[in-house]
């Protein structure tokens, strides 16, 4: 026998992918009465537009991070040849810190960017086989 709708189960309520065939019916309603139509890239935009947006903004303070540590570096080690007994040892812990927290920045950005697109390509996978087998 051919699949049937009755047999897919539906999505867990705590993806978002569950939200998107709600969303998706909604859009068709409305799409009858505009002259654009439906558009599956807006549905995606309101289901995952926020955790599209986190993602973003993981990515930038790792790309930031990123670029601040070879300036930091660059900074800590002409400080380092510079230094003699009249020049301050604040100024040399103040780069090591700033060079430390840039590296935990990064390495705490770069995780939760991986794992926010992970979860993110589930959710949409999860989305679009809804979409495709309802």
């Amino acid at each position: 026998a051919p699949l049937q709708e009755k047999d897919l189960p539906p999505p867990p309520a705590t993806l978002q992918a569950a939200a998107v065939d709600a969303l998706w019916h909604r859009q068709l309603q409305k799409g009858r009465k505009r002259p654009g139509g439906t558009s599956l890239l807006d549905i995606l935009f309101r289901a995952f537009g926020w955790r599209l947006a986190l993602s973003l903004c993981c990515f930038l303070a790792w790309l930031g991070s990123l670029s601040m540590m070879p300036a930091l570096t660059a900074r800590l080690f002409k400080w380092l040849s510079e230094a003699s007994d009249d020049t301050s040892s604040a100024q040399g812990l103040a780069l090591a810190g700033a060079l430390v927290g840039s590296y935990l920045l990064n390495c705490n950005a770069g995780c939760q960017w991986y794992q926010q697109n992970i979860r993110l390509g589930y959710e949409l996978r999860a989305a679009a086989s809804s979409l495709i087998f309802r």
